[in-house]
């Protein structure tokens, strides 16, 4: 298989892989052996489905940018990013945030023109490096670790920033000393409450912290994670009004998905019951927060060892969980919602073998997609009119 579509796939599917058990970070990711592999391990695809929305969806292959119908058809190139690693490219709207080595660049994807926001220094440590968009759209925050001599139990100091567009102005919200990373869960830029994880230390993976986005070095407030919830597993909706944890009951032997509600002063947890002996990965938000896509795996916890997968689901919080594919690859998983949130786009990878698939929301059939394998979707951007 072509190393770069190994690369590809890693990155696209690295929220769904296991936590490593010891603080340094590995230089590549070593897939689980599966003990029984099925014979012909595949999506159950829906003959002659052909699925609709709205927008156009956008994909990286290479250093170029391409953007097509809403399956991806016909699309044409929109912008060539340059030499150098591309790393965090993050869609919205019509927009698209990404670092190229050391800079922080935004592309304008209906001129097909990029500006240099800001360039990360020397001895910026790029693989700790993650942004997001701000809920209203007009901020990126960022975080990224340094190498620091004072830290004596991880070396690392990790910074974490906000800029403001159209400007392009930079402020530094913390420094978080001795963490070895921070994981970004979202930014409101209306009420400056800067969502993050403080990775390594003890304890560790227990809280959620809120900064103060405008002052520095001001903390808000705290969210307890509970029923041994993974960072990486830890996702708020894009409107930062819902918080999705995997929990686990090892002695049980039954896992849950819990949604807390964090517009109330209490938050109580929605608890969405597993079937016995899986546990879910992989959780993606829908655009307006009411729905959640999840891969389900064999195995009770998120430590043990997966050899297959339960399929995708999804979660209408208003309803029961449905299965919308009859996914059985560990190493596959769902990478955005359409627009409207009708259809997920997800990608199937087995023994060498990927592509990417739209499954329909409400289980009616899924569609296998002409986009190179090679490619990293990133999901979907409104059409542009003629006027621009």
């Amino acid at each position: 298989m072509d190393k770069r579509l190994v690369w590809g796939l890693m990155l696209l599917l690295s929220a769904c892989l296991p936590e490593p058990t010891t603080p340094a970070p590995s230089s590549t990711t070593v897939l689980p052996p599966t003990e029984t592999p099925s014979p012909t391990p595949t999506v159950t695809l829906t003959p002659g489905l052909t699925i609709t929305g709205q927008g156009r969806l956008i994909y990286l292959l290479g250093s170029k940018v391409y953007g097509g119908g809403f399956s991806g058809d016909n699309a044409g190139e929109i912008a060539a990013l340059g030499e150098g690693q591309i790393d965090s490219p993050r869609l919205r709207g019509n927009r698209m945030a990404y670092l190229l080595g050391r800079e922080l660049r935004l592309l304008d994807l209906r001129e097909g023109s990029a500006t240099t926001l800001f360039t990360l220094p020397e001895g910026a440590i790029l693989d700790t490096f993650d942004l997001c968009w701000s809920i209203g759209g007009e901020a990126i925050a960022y975080t990224v670790a340094y190498e620091d001599p004072e830290a004596l139990t991880f070396g690392r100091a990790v910074e974490v920033g906000v800029i403001d567009l159209p400007m392009g102005e930079r402020r530094l919200v913390t420094t978080l000393k001795d963490r070895f990373l921070a994981t970004l869960l979202g930014y409101d830029d209306a009420s400056g409450e800067l969502f993050l994880i403080p990775r390594g230390g003890d304890p560790s993976f227990e809280e959620i912290v809120v900064y103060d986005g405008w002052r520095r070095d001001r903390v808000i407030k705290s969210i307890p994670l509970q029923g041994d919830a993974m960072p990486d597993q830890s996702v708020l909706s894009p409107d930062l009004s819902r918080l999705a944890l995997a929990s686990f009951d090892s002695e049980a032997g039954t896992g849950q998905i819990l949604v807390y509600d964090l517009t109330v002063a209490q938050p109580v947890a929605q608890p969405l019951e597993l079937p016995p002996g899986t546990h879910a990965r992989c959780f993606i938000w829908s655009t307006h927060g009411q729905r959640l896509a999840y891969l389900l795996h064999s195995g009770v916890a998120y430590g043990d060892e997966v050899t297959e997968a339960r399929g995708l689901w999804a979660w209408d919080l208003s309803d029961e969980a449905i299965k919308v594919a009859e996914e059985d690859s560990p190493f596959s998983g769902p990478v955005a919602w359409s627009l409207e949130g009708e259809a997920i786009l997800a990608f199937y990878y087995e023994e060498g073998d990927g592509y990417y698939y739209l499954a329909s929301r409400d289980g009616s059939g899924v569609m296998r997609l002409d986009i190179d394998p090679e490619a990293r979707a990133l999901g979907w951007a409104p059409e542009v009119s003629e006027g621009g």
